[in-house]
């Protein structure tokens, strides 16, 4: 009985899925589907496979994502949202369902409107973003974000804040980042910068990193170094490599925790990309998780 059903409810996703894929692409449009597909095989095993279709035409766009569990126990979940765009804003639904078993799980209605999109100077060197984003159901809320960025030179500096009209919640950011190096040779590239952020509400707290990345042909290497101000602490060193050959490439990611001085995570990746077809291999291991290895891939149907 329970296979039946699974089989049930899975001829019938497909049947639905091509069905409305059959009918946007004869109707004018961009259409992208994407299938994929992810077997966890360390700690414990695990495999799902997933659809997803994105549809826009004049202001409308739909967004579907199916994702199918096959293992260890058998369960299907949609996500779909329909957004509709004019003068700027958006009107939008977001609908969470599980196909199998069946159950409703929750959405949203939600408008967003930007109050005031401007950028300033010939090569945009200043730019102010203000939005509105108001989510009607289930719960009705209204938040105002405003961000502000400027370049000059090696100096970039931005300031970002968040209102929650309901809640008088106030969030609100100052960065700014220096490049300090930015050199170019014949086969490769060397670029350093540093940079800081103070967290002004609702509570004060400062950060800064130290970012630098060395290109020699197909190997990069990047370095991130991160600190805390308040009080000042090294909180934590990473380091990628990657190599590309051809349409192969391989990448280390090396995460190491500053004070006290361990290995946080290691991690190892390898792609292939042919075409719209691509096939990943990671490996990581964790001191706190031990190890962890998943294999999967991804397809961009033409």
């Amino acid at each position: 009985m329970y296979n039946a059903k699974a089989v049930g409810v899975l001829v019938v996703g497909i049947a639905a899925l091509l069905a409305c894929v059959g009918m946007v692409a004869i109707a004018e449009g961009d259409l992208d589907v994407t299938i994929g597909g992810e077997s966890t095989i360390l700690p414990n095993f695990t495999s799902d496979i997933w659809v997803a279709v994105d549809w826009s035409l004049d202001g409308l766009s739909i967004a579907s994502t199916t994702a199918l569990t096959v293992f260890p126990m058998l369960a299907t979940d949609e996500i779909l949202t329909v957004e509709y765009g004019f003068n700027g804003a958006s009107l939008g639904a977001t609908v969470f369902l599980s196909l199998y078993p069946f159950s409703f799980d929750g959405f949203t209605l939600f408008v967003d409107v930007p109050l005031v999109n401007a950028t300033f100077g010939d090569d945009g060197a200043l730019s102010l973003d203000v939005g509105l984003w108001a989510p009607i159901l289930p719960s009705v809320d209204v938040e105002i974000s405003a961000d502000l960025a400027v370049s000059i030179w090696i100096f970039s500096l931005w300031s970002n804040a968040g209102f929650d009209v309901l809640t008088q919640a106030l969030d609100a950011q100052i960065g700014v980042e220096i490049q300090l190096l930015d050199l170019a040779f014949d086969n490769g590239d060397f670029a350093a910068c540093w940079g800081a952020e103070l967290d002004v509400l609702p509570a004060l707290d400062a950060a800064m990193w130290f970012e630098a990345s060395l290109s020699l042909g197909d190997l990069t290497i990047a370095s991130l170094t991160d600190f805390d101000l308040m009080p000042f602490a090294p909180v934590n060193q990473r380091i990628d490599v990657e190599i590309i050959m051809g349409d192969i490439a391989l990448s280390s990611r090396t995460d190491l925790a500053l004070a006290p001085f361990g290995l946080t995570q290691q991690r190892f990746d390898i792609s292939l990309d042919v075409d719209a077809l691509s096939i990943y291999v990671w490996f990581a291991y964790f001191p706190t998780a031990n190890y962890l290895a998943t294999i999967g891939f991804t397809y961009d149907l033409p």
